[in-house]
């Protein structure tokens, strides 16, 4: 791996319109900061910048709003605001100076030294800055060689990870986006530190998790989370899943099942959550029959009643969390049935079908693998599914030409029958839509429920 130490791009960064402006409102001691210069030096795009300054928060507010820039007080804690110094142009983190240790009322201390900061900084390839003066590189604790070996070290790894716990976090989600290593003693102390995320507000752990969920190594993120031992209290009912044998026609456990299909499931938030959770309630649905055979009956009800506690537990929304219930409760229904089948998938997956079909994919190649048959399997589903939706009435195949007026118009005493009459009528629309007439469904009526 080579670094990109080329002046012209170094000079392009010195010239980017947000660096010139910051540099006549807060003066010439700037410094661009820690993933800025990683990402950098390795070519990958600069979009947000974090910029050190010896300036302290209140200083630099006051110098930005005096010259009407935007500024939002995000990390005041860390001695950090967010500015916007062009409108339409990506945010700039500024944060001054900093030393290890911390104020008795919170906080970082500030240091009058770019050295200092930078030795105090999380992991050595977040440990370099340019100097905006003059495009030095300042790399004190040679962030650069750890950059080419591809591994993730962290500066005194006790004292990083007891000032903010989500340094294991965030050192797991690095690891997974940039496809390096962690260096053993910086691996050791994060596990011996893990429990201290039990002081760390559960939405920052949540946007961390979901960052390595979403990463190109989404599977080998979620292994150290379980190696750590962060599953056994953040999702105790995942590491359950852990080592937890499934049955004949699976080559994993349920937890490696599960990595398996998260990796192979396009890298959206929805599919991946839904991918995490689709097999959660295999452990508490386990069944052993007389031959010894493993089964998990229902176990796709169980999990999407288990998603209605773990997601709400980690603060997602309730639309995630009911869009993740939808697919885990589905993600069981077969392929191959008739077109009553096919409806059903329909109107139970509804606007999450294109989702559900994803899933459901995933699922089946990562028990399969991708074979011809399976290949095959799905694209005769997708064509009977296809035929389904364009054979479809005007009106929505689960709206009933029926009512519970007509009902009462057959003679029928309004109760909670109704209900089972009026499900009964849908599931039969389901299996033939041409019965769909208020003639036919009367008569369906009249010989099933009046003698």
């Amino acid at each position: 791996m080579s670094l990109n130490f080329d002046k012209l791009r170094l000079k392009d960064l010195s010239n980017d319109p947000r660096v010139t402006i910051l540099k006549e409102v807060l003066g010439e001691e700037l410094y661009i900061v820690g993933g800025s210069v990683r990402n950098l030096l390795i070519g990958q795009d600069q979009k947000d910048l974090d910029i050190a300054t010896p300036l302290l928060p209140n200083q630099v507010i006051e110098k930005l709003e005096q010259k009407n820039i935007r500024v939002i007080p995000t990390g005041l804690l860390h001695q950090t605001v967010t500015a916007i110094p062009i409108k339409g142009l990506d945010q700039v983190e500024i944060t001054t100076l900093r030393s290890s240790g911390m104020r008795p009322s919170g906080g970082v201390q500030a240091s009058s030294s770019i050295i200092e900061d930078l030795n105090h900084r999380d992991f050595t390839i977040n440990s370099m800055a340019v100097d905006l003066k003059d495009l030095r590189i300042i790399d004190p604790i040679n962030g650069h060689d750890d950059i080419l070996k591809k591994i993730i070290r962290a500066n005194n790894p006790d004292e990083r990870f007891i000032e903010d716990p989500l340094r294991i976090l965030r050192m797991v989600r690095i690891a997974c986006e940039m496809q390096f290593e962690i260096e053993e003693n910086t691996l050791i102390s994060a596990k011996n530190n893990a429990t201290l995320l039990r002081n760390v507000s559960i939405e920052r752990i949540r946007d961390e998790l979901l960052k390595t969920l979403l990463s190109d190594q989404s599977k080998k993120g979620l292994r150290l989370f379980a190696d750590l031992g962060i599953f056994d209290w953040l999702i105790p009912e995942l590491q359950d899943c852990v080592g937890f044998e499934q049955n004949k026609f699976h080559k994993h456990d349920v937890f490696e099942h599960t990595l398996d299909v998260v990796e192979t499931i396009p890298k959206s938030k929805l599919l991946r959550l839904s991918a995490l959770f689709h097999d959660i309630g295999k452990p508490p649905s386990l069944s052993v029959s007389e031959d010894g055979e493993r089964h998990f009956y229902l176990h796709e009800k169980i999990g999407a009643d288990m998603v209605d506690i773990i997601l709400p537990r980690l603060r997602f929304s309730n639309s995630d969390t009911n869009a993740v219930k939808v697919l885990v409760a589905t993600h069981m229904r077969p392929l191959n049935c008739g077109d009553g089948g096919l409806r059903r998938i329909l109107r139970d997956t509804g606007e999450y079908y294109d989702d559900w079909r994803l899933l459901k994919y995933a699922d089946t190649v990562a028990v399969l693998g991708e074979e011809e048959e399976v290949i095959n399997e799905f694209n005769d589903f997708d064509n009977r599914i296809e035929k389904v939706k364009t054979a479809q009435k005007p009106h929505p195949f689960s709206t009933l030409s029926i009512s519970g007026q007509d009902l009462i118009e057959l003679g029928l005493t309004p109760s909670r029958k109704f209900k089972d009459i009026l499900a009964y009528l849908q599931e039969a629309v389901l299996d033939d839509p041409d019965i769909n007439t208020k003639e036919s469904l009367l008569k369906l009526v009249r010989d099933k429920f009046i003698v």
